[in-house]
């Protein structure tokens, strides 16, 4: 399955025809919406739209099983039928009559989810961050009646009617590959319950914050937010000079990158050829993330080198393969001072061809300079995808310990500009992924979002039940189901209690449970210190099948773990009474309760002893006589162990008002 990689000229492109959308403007032919293809799965039991555009004042036939719809084109070219509610099943043919004939073929009728959110929700089965088991997860995604449609992130100032996608995929082998995991693992736990055909479509953007998914009409009654929103006048005829606004800055600032690595190959010369000396240069661990090393969260340029020893007789006369996983961001690769290669997306697998000349007997050395804009940066990807292999099938680990040199911070040169349609802007995510899917019949949503937002926690209180009512306002389907992953555990473990953004990330999204036909998939055990995309997407997909299956599917089967409902201050303790207990609670693994702590009107928190009784936990401390509060699992990363009895992870929370910040 393909994948769409956003480039300025490509953007350009795209930003006349999805803007404009001049093929639209003047149809002579029927066409429709890029949401219909051979493959799709139509959403069962509710009015199916079919929509696009024809010749103004044509007459159209649309059938679909034993249905056909009659419309007449209206003056601006927009033509749309909704056709009755059918019962799941397939496969059948939609058609199209009018000037020529449209028709769709292997058309299932099922259950259709929006798959939305940020890197956790785009992470993909077996690409880049992979899923643990990815291998065999890939040999064994053989469902047919389980249907995949990626959208492709390109960003819009103004909303567009034509979705970035292109066709649906049976899911098979060939084609999960590169789609969303946590989707992928919802989607085929469903399938198995309900044993029907299931449509996901993956919305999805890496580092998005979530006013970037608001509509702006929603997002301007935002007050924290309405400053931010940097291009007011949002109009098609002002996008080209925005855009000249854009390309002036870029250049700019490219010019200035430009004259600073000119300066640095001047004070540091030959750095790509072997009899470079290196021996000053820190050592790092390959592959990996260098925000988990030594380096920690810098943006800039690095250096890595790799010195290794062949026998020339293993790499002779034939062509021989280097792999070296993923670069982070934009790269390029020397052997032995020789240019190999070029990256400018650190999304794709690295391997270039060597020709026998470039390798030498004895010591021969790799050299990889990475710029990195920001996010994260390093030579990453699994260890056995970094060597080198002869013809034969020889190979050499290249793995494990590299020279390293950051020779540039970014924090040297102005912020770098970004595109105005860029995945922080308000609104231009909903403008250019979620306005072209309505009005496309659907199930519901199940939405992985919130670091981008971490520092923001307050915030978000008010953004993120925003984006679940202005999504179903513009749908115009009611209420439907809303799920979402609260963010997993992630960073250093911390020895004592304390504030912490991620842990009042969290309570923000449990107060979205406020909404109707809204639930939440607990993460809080399954995420990893040293990496923001946790590998076991098959638990949180799991989890967010538990909760379709009672929200949308009215299905009896305990769905969430435990949820803080009240406490009540006996003495010196304080009783926890919590919803979602299921059939009782359970302390996991160990016969102690950890997570808990308690403090007195100082605010100061210690950590607490924990007993269940019942469906109540108890809370106490020798050293707090007097409690007023307590907190579970607030930290970034926490160490805490409250289950249900069906192994759902109690959420994290705290019984205060205090000030967090």
């Amino acid at each position: 399955m393909k994948r769409f990689v956003l480039t300025l000229p490509i953007y350009l492109t795209l930003f006349s025809l999805w803007s404009c959308n001049p093929d639209w403007k003047n149809a002579e032919f029927v066409k429709v919406s890029p949401l219909f293809s051979d493959h799709m799965v139509l959403q069962q039991n509710k009015p199916i739209s079919v929509w696009g555009k024809a010749t103004p004042s044509e007459n159209l036939v649309v059938r679909f099983q034993n249905q056909e719809k009659k419309i007449k084109v209206a003056k601006d070219s927009i033509w749309r039928v909704d056709m009755e509610p059918v019962p799941a099943g397939g496969p059948y043919e939609l058609t199209i009559f009018g000037k020529d004939t449209i028709r769709f073929t292997n058309v299932l009728v099922g259950e259709v989810w929006i798959c939305a959110g940020q890197s956790n929700m785009q992470m993909s089965v077996g690409m880049f961050d992979r899923v643990k088991n990815y291998k065999k997860e890939i040999a064994e995604a053989n469902y047919p009646s389980i249907r995949l449609l990626p959208v492709s992130n390109v960003g819009s100032l103004i909303p567009v009617q034509i979705p970035p996608c292109e066709i649906w995929e049976k899911c098979s082998p060939s084609t999960i590959e590169t789609f969303s995991a946590t989707a992928y693992f919802f989607a085929r736990h469903l399938h198995k319950e309900l044993n029907v055909p299931i449509g996901l479509i993956e919305v999805a953007w890496g580092g998005s914050s979530v006013e970037a998914w608001i509509p702006t009409e929603y997002i301007e009654k935002v007050e924290e937010i309405k400053p931010t929103i940097s291009y007011a006048d949002r109009t098609i005829e002002n996008l080209p000079q925005i855009m000249t606004v854009y390309q002036n800055r870029k250049l700019e600032w490219e010019g200035r990158f430009q004259e600073k690595m000119a300066q640095i190959q001047k004070d540091i010369p030959n750095i790509e050829k072997l009899e470079f000396d290196d021996s000053a240069w820190k050592t790092m661990c390959v592959p990996s993330y260098w925000e988990n090393g030594d380096l920690g969260y810098v943006d800039g340029v690095v250096w890595f080198r790799k010195t290794f020893k062949i026998d020339k007789s293993d790499f002779v006369n034939d062509k021989h393969e280097l792999s070296l996983g993923y670069l982070l961001d934009k790269s390029k690769t020397y052997l032995n001072g020789v240019l190999v290669g070029k990256n400018d997306s650190g999304s794709l697998l690295q391997k270039y061809t060597i020709g026998p000349e470039l390798l030498h007997p004895g010591l021969n050395t790799v050299a990889v300079q990475i710029v990195d804009y920001g996010w994260t940066g390093g030579i990453y990807g699994e260890k056995d995808e970094i060597w080198l292999r002869n013809k034969q099938g020889l190979v050499i680990d290249l793995s494990g310990d590299w020279k390293y040199k950051l020779v540039m911070n970014m924090n040297e040169l102005p912020k770098y500009p970004r595109i105005p349609s860029n995945n922080h802007e308000p609104a231009v995510l909903f403008n250019g992924l979620i306005n072209p899917l309505i009005p496309f019949a659907i199930r519901g949503c199940i939405w992985y979002q919130g670091e981008s937002n971490a520092s923001r926690p307050v915030q978000y209180r008010s953004l993120f039940p925003l984006l679940i009512e202005s999504w179903r306002e513009k749908w115009g389907q009611g209420d439907f189901p809303f799920l979402f992953v609260q963010l997993a555990n992630f960073m250093e473990r911390k020895p004592e209690p304390g504030n912490s953004d991620w842990a009042a990330l969290r309570e923000a999204q449990t107060m979205a449970l406020s909404l109707p036909n809204t639930a939440m998939a607990v993460a809080i055990d399954i995420g990893d210190a040293n990496d923001v995309h946790p590998k076991n997407k098959q638990e949180v997909g799991r989890r967010l099948a538990l909760n379709a299956l009672h929200i949308a599917y009215n299905k009896d089967t305990v769905f969430s773990g435990p949820l803080y409902i009240s406490m009540n201050i006996v003495g010196d303790t304080i009783e926890i009474s919590y919803s979602h207990v299921g059939s009782g609670l359970k302390i996991l693994e160990e016969n102690k309760l950890k997570g808990f702590a308690i403090s007195g009107e100082d605010q100061v928190f210690k950590w607490a002893n924990a007993e269940i009784v019942g469906e109540s936990v108890y809370v106490w401390s020798n050293e707090i006589q007097n409690p007023k509060a307590v907190r579970y699992g607030w930290a970034d990363n926490p160490e805490c162990n409250l289950y249900n009895m069906e192994g759902l992870p109690a959420s994290p929370f705290r019984t205060d008002s205090w000030d967090i910040k």
